[in-house]
Protein backbone atom coordinates (compact mmCIF):
# COMPACT_ATOMS: atom_id res chain seq x y z
CA UNK A 1 0.00 0.00 0.00
CA UNK A 2 1.25 3.14 -0.75
CA UNK A 3 -0.86 6.32 0.59
CA UNK A 4 2.10 8.99 0.00
CA UNK A 5 0.81 10.50 -2.76
CA UNK A 6 -2.50 11.16 -1.40
CA UNK A 7 -0.75 12.51 1.81
CA UNK A 8 0.39 15.59 -0.04
CA UNK A 9 -3.41 16.90 -0.66
CA UNK A 10 -5.02 16.04 2.59
CA UNK A 11 -6.70 18.49 3.48
CA UNK A 12 -10.16 17.86 5.99
CA UNK A 13 -9.88 15.84 9.12
CA UNK A 14 -11.74 12.66 7.34
CA UNK A 15 -8.88 12.41 4.36
CA UNK A 16 -6.43 12.28 7.45
CA UNK A 17 -8.55 9.91 8.97
CA UNK A 18 -8.91 7.59 5.59
CA UNK A 19 -5.12 7.73 5.27
CA UNK A 20 -3.87 6.59 8.79
CA UNK A 21 -6.99 3.73 8.81
CA UNK A 22 -5.68 2.42 6.01
CA UNK A 23 -2.11 2.23 7.69
CA UNK A 24 -3.38 0.70 10.77
CA UNK A 25 -4.99 -1.65 8.68
CA UNK A 26 -2.00 -2.90 6.96
CA UNK A 27 -0.09 -2.85 10.23
CA UNK A 28 1.97 0.01 9.77
CA UNK A 29 0.98 1.59 13.16
CA UNK A 30 3.80 4.09 13.49
CA UNK A 31 2.88 5.00 10.24
CA UNK A 32 -0.78 5.96 11.17
CA UNK A 33 0.28 7.69 13.96
CA UNK A 34 2.34 10.19 12.34
CA UNK A 35 -0.46 11.06 9.71
CA UNK A 36 -3.03 11.33 13.07
CA UNK A 37 -0.64 13.95 14.68
CA UNK A 38 -0.18 15.37 11.07
CA UNK A 39 -3.67 15.83 10.83
CA UNK A 40 -4.41 16.86 14.71
CA UNK A 41 -2.55 19.83 14.42
CA UNK A 42 -4.89 21.42 11.48
CA UNK A 43 -8.02 19.42 12.76
CA UNK A 44 -7.37 19.35 16.84
CA UNK A 45 -11.55 18.89 17.66
CA UNK A 46 -11.93 16.02 15.28
CA UNK A 47 -12.61 13.63 17.88
CA UNK A 48 -12.36 10.76 15.28
CA UNK A 49 -8.93 11.05 14.09
CA UNK A 50 -8.38 12.32 17.97
CA UNK A 51 -10.11 8.50 18.95
CA UNK A 52 -7.87 6.82 16.67
CA UNK A 53 -4.40 8.38 17.84
CA UNK A 54 -5.22 6.83 21.21
CA UNK A 55 -6.02 3.70 19.63
CA UNK A 56 -2.93 3.43 17.95
CA UNK A 57 -1.32 4.65 20.89
CA UNK A 58 -2.86 1.97 22.99
CA UNK A 59 -1.38 -0.75 20.55
CA UNK A 60 2.24 1.03 20.47
CA UNK A 61 1.79 0.08 24.91
CA UNK A 62 1.76 4.05 25.33
CA UNK A 63 -0.70 3.45 27.66
CA UNK A 64 -0.37 6.83 30.03
CA UNK A 65 -0.61 8.85 26.54
CA UNK A 66 -3.68 6.69 25.23
CA UNK A 67 -5.73 6.92 28.81
CA UNK A 68 -5.03 11.13 28.59
CA UNK A 69 -6.36 10.73 24.98
CA UNK A 70 -9.51 8.10 25.40
CA UNK A 71 -10.28 9.85 29.05
CA UNK A 72 -10.57 13.36 27.17
CA UNK A 73 -12.91 12.53 24.60
CA UNK A 74 -15.26 10.38 27.25
CA UNK A 75 -15.58 13.83 29.16
CA UNK A 76 -16.99 15.41 25.42
CA UNK A 77 -18.73 11.71 24.64
CA UNK A 78 -20.07 10.37 27.93
CA UNK A 79 -21.67 7.62 26.11
CA UNK A 80 -19.10 7.16 23.34
CA UNK A 81 -18.94 2.83 24.07
CA UNK A 82 -15.54 2.02 22.04
CA UNK A 83 -14.04 5.09 24.10
CA UNK A 84 -14.84 2.57 27.18
CA UNK A 85 -13.47 -0.30 25.38
CA UNK A 86 -9.91 1.01 25.04
CA UNK A 87 -9.71 2.51 28.47
CA UNK A 88 -10.53 -0.24 30.30
CA UNK A 89 -8.38 -2.44 27.96
CA UNK A 90 -5.88 -0.06 29.10
CA UNK A 91 -6.90 -0.49 32.78
CA UNK A 92 -6.24 -3.98 32.53
CA UNK A 93 -2.88 -3.82 31.10
CA UNK A 94 -2.16 -1.92 34.07
CA UNK A 95 -3.60 -4.52 36.17
CA UNK A 96 -6.30 -1.83 37.50
CA UNK A 97 -8.89 -4.86 38.12
CA UNK A 98 -11.75 -3.01 39.30
CA UNK A 99 -11.23 -0.11 37.54
CA UNK A 100 -11.34 -1.83 34.43
CA UNK A 101 -14.50 -3.64 35.69
CA UNK A 102 -16.09 -0.92 36.07
CA UNK A 103 -15.28 0.84 32.89
CA UNK A 104 -16.24 -2.21 31.03
CA UNK A 105 -19.82 -2.51 32.95
CA UNK A 106 -20.58 1.32 31.59
CA UNK A 107 -19.93 0.11 28.02
CA UNK A 108 -22.18 -2.75 29.33
CA UNK A 109 -24.87 -0.83 30.06
CA UNK A 110 -24.73 1.29 26.97
CA UNK A 111 -24.61 -1.39 24.60
CA UNK A 112 -25.92 -4.64 26.55
CA UNK A 113 -25.71 -6.62 23.35
CA UNK A 114 -21.91 -6.11 22.32
CA UNK A 115 -20.72 -9.83 23.20
CA UNK A 116 -16.79 -8.59 23.13
CA UNK A 117 -17.50 -6.23 26.41
CA UNK A 118 -19.03 -9.50 27.84
CA UNK A 119 -15.50 -11.56 27.35
CA UNK A 120 -13.67 -8.38 28.35
CA UNK A 121 -15.43 -9.09 31.80
CA UNK A 122 -15.01 -12.63 32.10
CA UNK A 123 -11.48 -12.55 31.58
CA UNK A 124 -11.04 -10.05 34.47
CA UNK A 125 -13.52 -12.38 36.40
CA UNK A 126 -11.20 -15.03 36.01
CA UNK A 127 -8.09 -12.68 37.05
CA UNK A 128 -9.41 -11.34 39.83
CA UNK A 129 -13.01 -12.40 41.15
CA UNK A 130 -14.75 -10.36 43.68
CA UNK A 131 -15.19 -11.19 47.44
CA UNK A 132 -18.68 -12.63 48.06
CA UNK A 133 -20.15 -12.53 44.87
CA UNK A 134 -20.82 -15.57 42.75
CA UNK A 135 -20.11 -16.52 39.25
CA UNK A 136 -23.32 -15.65 37.83
CA UNK A 137 -23.07 -12.47 39.25
CA UNK A 138 -20.06 -10.79 37.88
CA UNK A 139 -21.48 -7.55 36.56
CA UNK A 140 -23.21 -6.26 40.02
CA UNK A 141 -21.67 -3.67 41.59
CA UNK A 142 -22.65 -0.61 43.12
CA UNK A 143 -21.42 1.78 40.13
CA UNK A 144 -23.71 -0.64 37.91
CA UNK A 145 -26.55 -0.12 40.23
CA UNK A 146 -25.81 3.85 40.49
CA UNK A 147 -25.73 3.62 36.27
CA UNK A 148 -29.38 1.99 36.52
CA UNK A 149 -30.38 4.69 39.31
CA UNK A 150 -28.97 7.65 37.42
CA UNK A 151 -31.43 6.62 34.16
CA UNK A 152 -34.20 6.09 35.97
CA UNK A 153 -34.56 2.62 36.53
CA UNK A 154 -34.77 2.52 39.89
CA UNK A 155 -36.12 -1.28 40.34
CA UNK A 156 -33.15 -2.57 38.29
CA UNK A 157 -31.10 -0.36 40.73
CA UNK A 158 -32.80 -1.93 44.04
CA UNK A 159 -32.50 -5.57 42.31
CA UNK A 160 -29.07 -5.09 42.15
CA UNK A 161 -28.55 -4.19 45.56
CA UNK A 162 -30.51 -6.57 47.04
CA UNK A 163 -28.49 -8.82 45.83
CA UNK A 164 -24.97 -7.37 46.92
CA UNK A 165 -26.64 -7.23 50.40
CA UNK A 166 -27.72 -10.98 50.32
CA UNK A 167 -23.98 -11.72 48.75
CA UNK A 168 -21.92 -9.27 51.62
CA UNK A 169 -24.41 -8.31 53.67
CA UNK A 170 -23.36 -5.16 54.24
CA UNK A 171 -25.88 -2.59 55.78
CA UNK A 172 -24.98 0.26 53.43
CA UNK A 173 -26.91 -1.66 50.58
CA UNK A 174 -29.98 -2.11 52.24
CA UNK A 175 -29.78 1.82 53.20
CA UNK A 176 -29.32 2.58 49.98
CA UNK A 177 -32.31 0.48 49.09
CA UNK A 178 -34.80 2.67 51.23
CA UNK A 179 -33.32 5.41 50.15
CA UNK A 180 -33.92 4.37 46.13
CA UNK A 181 -37.73 3.52 47.82
CA UNK A 182 -38.52 6.65 49.29
CA UNK A 183 -38.02 8.41 45.64
CA UNK A 184 -40.72 9.77 44.11
CA UNK A 185 -39.25 7.67 40.64
CA UNK A 186 -39.56 4.56 42.59
CA UNK A 187 -43.06 5.12 42.88
CA UNK A 188 -43.40 6.17 39.35
CA UNK A 189 -41.34 2.79 37.91
CA UNK A 190 -43.99 0.73 40.77
CA UNK A 191 -46.98 1.89 38.99
CA UNK A 192 -45.43 2.07 35.38
CA UNK A 193 -44.59 -1.79 36.06
CA UNK A 194 -48.12 -2.98 37.44
CA UNK A 195 -49.31 -1.28 34.79
CA UNK A 196 -47.00 -3.12 31.97
CA UNK A 197 -48.29 -6.53 33.86
CA UNK A 198 -52.13 -5.59 34.13
CA UNK A 199 -51.63 -4.82 30.03
CA UNK A 200 -49.98 -8.23 29.72
CA UNK A 201 -52.74 -9.57 31.65
CA UNK A 202 -54.98 -8.30 29.70
CA UNK A 203 -54.11 -8.92 26.45
CA UNK A 204 -53.64 -12.59 27.33
CA UNK A 205 -57.06 -12.66 28.56
CA UNK A 206 -58.46 -10.87 25.18
CA UNK A 207 -56.47 -13.71 23.09
CA UNK A 208 -57.84 -16.59 25.31
CA UNK A 209 -61.31 -15.72 23.80
CA UNK A 210 -60.96 -14.93 20.63
CA UNK A 211 -59.14 -18.52 20.18
CA UNK A 212 -62.08 -19.85 22.19
CA UNK A 213 -64.37 -17.79 19.43
CA UNK A 214 -62.94 -19.08 16.30
CA UNK A 215 -62.64 -23.13 17.91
Amino acid sequence: MEPNNNEITLKEGKDFLKVAEKYFSSGEIEKALEVCEKGEKLHPDYSSLKFLKGKLLYYLKRYKEAKEIIESILKEKPDYVPGYKILGDILTHEQKWEEAKTTFQKALFLDPWDDSIEQRLETIEKIKRERGLKDGDIFLTPSMAELYAKQGHILEAINIYRKLYNARKNKKYLDRIKELENSELYKKNLLENQIRSLNFWLRAIDNLKKASENR
